[in-house]
């Protein structure tokens, strides 16, 4: 038995070793997290229209915090394009736009991702919405 052929053996198990581990941590990467494509400017100060983000699909489900982003389908539509966004209030709070603030429970809302002398606003008037049970 000359060496060469007892070297394929082995190259075709290291190869086929390879080939199991890559398939393995790309099954793993893509059920725990996503590309997502950004499109829009609502989140300029953050991300840029244009930009790629990887979208971890397994933190939302041991529940959101105030300050995240998240990207989502609109409930009203959710064969629409995703939107990404952050989110500001939890199950109860209520959210109020006030002098070009956002307030959470009366309390101002610390945004230092925001530009400076960046001035929130709303089109909907009375916009004082209550987070109901169960959403972010």
């Amino acid at each position: 038995m000359t060496r060469l052929s007892r070297l394929r053996p082995r190259l075709r198990r290291r190869w086929l070793g390879a080939i199991s581990i890559v398939a393995a941590v790309t099954v793993v990467a893509v059920t725990l997290a996503s590309p997502f494509m950004v499109n829009g400017i609502s989140m300029s100060s953050t991300v840029q229209s244009g930009q790629v983000v990887l979208v971890d699909r397994v933190s939302t489900a041991l529940g959101l915090q105030r300050g995240e982003v998240i990207v989502f389908h609109p409930p009203d539509n959710p064969s629409s394009v995703p939107f990404i966004k952050r989110v500001i209030g939890l199950a109860g709070d209520h959210i109020s736009i006030t002098d070009g603030f956002v307030h959470v429970n009366g309390i101002q809302l610390d945004e230092p991702y925001l530009a400076p002398n960046t001035v929130t606003t709303t089109s909907v008037w009375d916009f004082e919405p209550t987070v109901p049970a169960g959403c972010a």
